[in-house]
């Protein structure tokens, strides 16, 4: 990505933000800082940044501090509270902010990521922590998955009323060509099938009909090679 001419490095703020938005330069700009390209829904960038000093991350070169749950995060004025989510990779993250989550590829609209570094048990964990968050609480993921993802959720979870309508509705919000991100944790307890193995009566019904042990870690990760498979 490309910054345009004559962009500048600001530190996260609401005051910068706006700024970025308006088309005007940032307020003040500092050195010493890790940049993060942030691209506006105007079509411009912003290059924000976190002030960090800690020691480098043996895993990714490049990062001052680990964030984790211990550290927390500050944006400007905003706190964000930081979740360990290791499954896609072992180092994952996620944000929430307010009633807002930023799970990455962690859990998307109707799906969940990969594991490409992670086991299923660590996957399933990070999971039921995201899913432990207020029902109410927007999810912002980091792809537009959801209807595909949906489509593979009713070829195992026929008869899921709630599903039928977040795909008649997510449908229609894609045919308008509006995005169906962000839903929300009740959404994805309620339809996402890498959620549902958080009912009992959704585990019995899957090991009856797959074969599978009826414990809900056992059906999350056959329905997740399932859906490799796909």
């Amino acid at each position: 990505m490309r910054l345009p001419a004559g962009s500048r490095k600001a530190p996260v703020g609401a005051a910068n933000v706006l700024a970025a938005v308006e088309g005007k330069p940032p307020q003040s700009a500092y050195d010493g800082y890790i940049a993060c390209p942030i691209v506006t829904g105007y079509g411009r960038m912003l290059l924000c940044e976190l002030d960090y000093s800690g020691k480098p991350s043996p895993r990714i070169p490049g990062i001052d501090t680990r964030i984790d749950e211990d550290t927390g995060l500050s944006l400007g004025d905003l706190a964000v509270k930081v979740l360990n989510v290791p499954g896609h990779t072992l180092g994952h993250i996620a944000y929430v902010i307010d009633d807002a989550l930023f799970c990455g590829d962690t859990l998307f609209g109707g799906g969940c990521g990969r594991l490409f570094e992670g086991s299923p048990a660590q996957m399933w964990d990070s999971l039921q922590k995201l899913a432990a968050l207020p029902p109410d609480t927007r999810v912002y993921c980091a792809h537009e998955y959801t209807l595909s993802n949906l489509r593979f959720a009713r070829s195992i979870d026929a008869g899921n009323a709630a599903l039928d309508a977040r795909i008649s509705r997510d449908t229609r919000m894609r045919m308008d060509g509006k995005p169906t991100i962000p839903s929300t944790i009740g959404d994805e307890l309620a339809t996402n099938p890498f959620l549902r193995p958080l009912s009992s009566a959704f585990c019995a019904a899957y090991a009856g009909a797959y074969g599978t042990e009826d414990a809900p870690l056992a059906v999350f990760t056959a329905i997740r090679a399932q859906k490799d498979g796909a």
